[in-house]
């Protein structure tokens, strides 16, 4: 922990709780990113936005399209995942 200290003290943070909860805040900047990367290739992929696209998926009674079905999951996840690191990064926002 002393290293973890020094490290803080030197960075201008007060102390050691400090620098775990900017440490903690960068880690979900990161991965707020990296869900919205994956949130902009599916929106240009389609070209609308998620709630459009399953809109539009729900309401068609074509024959299924696998890959659609798929990125439609992996889309609905970077979504779901992207909300719940938005709580955690206005959580740490407040702290």
């Amino acid at each position: 922990y002393e290293t973890i200290r020094f490290v803080a003290l030197d960075a201008g943070l007060k102390d050691e709780a400090d620098f775990l909860r900017q440490s903690a805040y960068w880690a979900v900047l990161g991965k707020l990113a990296k869900y919205e990367a994956e949130i902009r290739l599916f929106e240009s992929k389609y070209s609308c936005t998620f709630e459009e696209f399953e809109n539009h998926l729900h309401s068609q009674d074509e024959a299924e399209d696998f890959e659609v079905e798929e990125d439609y999951l992996d889309w609905k996840y970077a979504h779901e995942l992207h909300r719940q690191w938005q709580v955690r990064q206005e959580i740490l926002e407040h702290a």
